[in-house]
């Protein structure tokens, strides 16, 4: 649901940008092909905690161990970023 609402709130906010003519790049093309910069725009939900986090953390892994789901999605709606993961879990690797 929110990620839905997300999409048409980021696409107000680049048509908005190109209309008033504020957009940080150049998008010339935009009113004939919108898609490839809506396509572009990146956003991170905030998570939600939950009542059986062990249960969660366990469908999340024996769904992207079973190529069902990918870490990376299953990462984003507990509020995690998976590159951020993976840096830090690199950095803790080294460091220690």
């Amino acid at each position: 649901m929110y990620e839905k609402m997300n999409q048409k709130v980021a696409a107000w906010f680049i048509e908005a940008a190109w209309t008033a003519g504020l957009a940080p790049v150049s998008m010339s093309d935009f009113r004939t092909n919108q898609l490839p910069l809506l396509e572009a725009v990146g956003y991170q939900d905030p998570g939600w905690g939950w009542v059986e986090s062990f249960k969660d953390l366990k469908a999340s892994e024996l769904k992207a161990d079973k190529v069902i789901s990918a870490y990376r999605r299953e990462a984003a709606p507990q509020g995690q970023d998976w590159d951020e993961l993976i840096d830090e879990a690199i950095d803790g690797l080294h460091a220690g």
